[in-house]
Parts: C-alpha cells; sequence; structure tokens
C-alpha cells in the first residue's frame, strides 16, 4: 500500500525545506560568529634569546598551566605520537608562568620528552600548552615565521602586550 502525501501536505513540506535552506546560511553566519569563551585556547609562539622557540600563553587569574609541548606538524597536521612530539613537560601542581623556552624545563616540571634535535627553520610544527581550565590549546607554524618582538598567533603578529589584553576578556571574574 503506498502512502500519498495530500495537497496541504506537500506545500507545507515543500515551504518547510525552502525555510531551512533559507535559514541555513544565517545560523552559520551567527554561530560563526559567536564564541562563547572567545580566546580561551589563545596561545602564541615568538622567537626568543639565542633564537629559541618560546610558547606563550596568557592566563586567567586562577589558572595553572600543566603540560607544555612542542610537537611535528607536517603539512599543519599535529603529529602527537611519540615520534611526532620533539619536546615535552608536565607539572602535577601547574604553574602560573605564561611563557616557556622549548628545550628548557622551569621549576615544578618534568621533562617527559627531552628536546634531542632543534626544529628546522622550514619544519612544520605545533606548540600546545595544557591548563586547568584550557586542555590542548594548540598552535601551528614554521619557525622560519617567529620574531623576537612579536607574538604570533593564529590572527597574525601582536606584540607581547597587545597579546594579552588581546585575550583578557576571556576571563571570567
Amino acid at each position: 500500500m503506498y502512502r500519498t502525501e495530500t495537497s496541504l501536505q506537500m506545500r507545507l513540506h515543500s515551504m518547510l525545506r525552502w525555510r531551512v535552506w533559507l535559514l541555513l546560511p544565517a545560523l552559520v553566519l551567527v554561530t560563526s560568529a559567536c564564541d562563547e569563551f572567545p580566546g580561551i585556547d589563545a596561545v602564541g609562539v615568538q622567537r626568543g634569546l639565542g633564537g629559541k622557540i618560546e610558547v606563550v600563553k596568557p592566563l586567567c587569574p586562577g589558572d595553572r598551566v600543566t603540560r607544555v609541548s612542542l610537537i611535528l606538524a607536517p603539512e599543519w597536521h599535529p603529529d602527537d605520537s611519540e615520534s611526532g612530539v620533539l619536546w615535552q613537560i608536565t607539572s602535577k601542581t601547574g604553574s602560573t608562568q605564561d611563557w616557556y623556552v622549548v628545550g628548557t624545563t622551569p621549576a615544578g616540571f618534568a621533562e617527559d620528552v627531552h628536546l634531542s634535535r632543534v626544529p628546522g627553520e622550514a619544519e612544520g610544527l605545533a606548540a600546545t600548552i595544557d591548563s586547568e581550565f584550557d586542555a590542548e590549546a594548540l598552535m601551528t607554524f614554521v619557525a622560519s615565521e617567529l620574531r623576537s618582538d612579536q607574538v604570533l598567533e593564529p590572527d597574525g603578529y601582536f606584540t607581547p602586550r597587545q597579546f594579552e589584553t588581546r585575550h583578557q576578556d576571556r576571563c571570567v571574574e
């Protein structure tokens, strides 16, 4: 037995389908423009003293960094496998320090993966920072892009002060 739709059902179905297609682009625009926690995964990188890579994360009050790593990211795809992790430090108690020099282990951290080689200037990399408020904030980059006077983040280059200010609004007080 076949089910047939009445003309009223067919018109309603057609109207609903067109409304969905008309509303879908607007819905996508609205949801992409809204970020419930803007910048919460903020992480940047810069060139430090001696040309070393520094990983920077503005922290909210009460937040503590628990892990920092540098991993390979060939073709902008982070490889967090054992062979892809170039350097990693972790802290059980966490730290309020907001910048980390790759290859250096600050007080309160244990070095889980020793930096066995300096990454190439054209090699795809990713810096990650885990904190109590934010798991795996990530920034992909190539070392040759780094500057000593500016922090590189997904939206471009900023002075350290601009970088920090840009992400203050994400902290709930």
